[in-house]
């Protein structure tokens, strides 16, 4: 659902150069370069003679839960980038104000307060908050401030209408496909991995546990919690092994993925591992303690170019921040940004 939703939304390519503003003290600036042909590969770029539009950017990009959002930040910068030089959101320049949280409730509000009050933000775009979406809802409604795209690992993105909106697919479906994607691979006796940071983590479990994984056609025989600054995963490896767990499902981050399949193939135990959207990485490809995982992405694979609305994406990253190391936040951020350009 959420390639098919990229690929409307990237269709909207006016041209123009980029307008800008000055950011709010604490505050990162993006989307103030100027011009160019941008990605498009060939239209006559145009002219943003509109006012411009101020946008807002919160989330969680340092810490132990910061790893979860690696790109985020400069993706959505490329994404203002890129709007900038093909003519604005309908010919209107885009300022884009973000900001880290650092995890804190207290923080990630009075950020919002302050974008919206004194840098005049009217909406919010790609927030990857997982840790304190909920201290904004009720400031957004008050507000009739929306949030367009981000994390989306809250349910709370799907039974907010007006206010939030999601730009992909919910994550109990992610983890359904892949659950069935493993099943239909002959890994059938699934084990999870689960963080305690993340609400959304112990969800996910419940769902499978009550008849989730049946249903996707696996048996749940094993399950643990962990935490993500967790340094050793041996004895989970050992007592996964012990109850014949061949596929391992991660919810958490990528960093702790490669810590425990590397501590799993010291006890000869490589099971097959899955990870959805936050668990999955660039860094992960390197590491062949994972070969054959099975991902799945909430919007679209970012390291792929086999539509014509990721090929713009791959052009504009590879124009405005060839070294960025992208993730799954950075193809949720740009299908926020386009969404909000829809």
């Amino acid at each position: 659902v959420g390639a098919r939703v990229v690929d409307v939304v990237a269709v909207i390519q006016p041209a123009g150069p980029a307008g800008g503003g000055t950011p709010t003290e604490g505050a990162s600036k993006g989307g103030a370069s100027t011009g160019g042909q941008g990605a498009t590969g060939g239209s006559p770029p145009g002219q943003a003679t509109g006012s411009v539009i101020n946008l807002g950017n919160v989330g969680t990009y340092s810490g132990v839960m910061g790893a979860i959002a690696t790109g985020a930040q400069q993706t959505l910068q490329v994404w203002a980038e890129y709007t900038n030089a093909h003519g604005g959101l309908n010919g209107h320049p885009v300022h884009v104000y973000s900001a880290d949280d650092g995890g804190d409730p207290s923080t990630s509000q009075t950020l919002m307060q302050q974008m919206v009050s004194q840098d005049h933000v009217i909406a919010f775009v790609g927030n990857e908050d997982p840790l304190t979406l909920q201290a904004g809802i009720n400031y957004l409604s008050q507000q009739h401030i929306p949030a367009v795209g981000g994390d989306l690992l809250d349910d709370q993105w799907f039974t907010t209408p007006g206010v939030l909106f999601p730009e992909g697919a919910e994550l109990v479906h992610i983890v359904d496909a892949t659950v069935k994607a493993a099943a239909a691979a002959g890994k059938t006796k699934l084990g999870i991995m689960y963080c305690v940071e993340l609400p959304a983590c112990p969800e996910q479990l419940n769902h499978l546990k009550n008849g989730g994984a049946q249903a996707d056609g696996a048996s749940l025989v094993w399950s643990s919690s962990y935490s993500v600054t967790q340094a050793d995963f041996t004895s989970q490896c050992i007592s996964a092994k012990a109850a014949g767990v061949n596929a391992i499902f991660l919810f958490g981050d990528a960093n702790s993925l490669a810590r425990m399949a590397t501590n799993c193939a010291a006890q000869q135990f490589e099971p097959l591992y899955e990870a959805s959207s936050v668990g999955v990485s660039a860094s992960v490809s390197s590491d062949s303690s994972l070969n054959g995982m099975l991902g799945s992405i909430a919007t679209f694979p970012w390291m792929d170019a086999y539509t014509p609305a990721q090929d713009v994406y791959q052009q504009a990253m590879r124009q405005y921040a060839p070294n960025v190391v992208p993730s799954a936040a950075s193809s949720a951020v740009w299908t926020s940004g386009q969404l909000l350009a829809a």
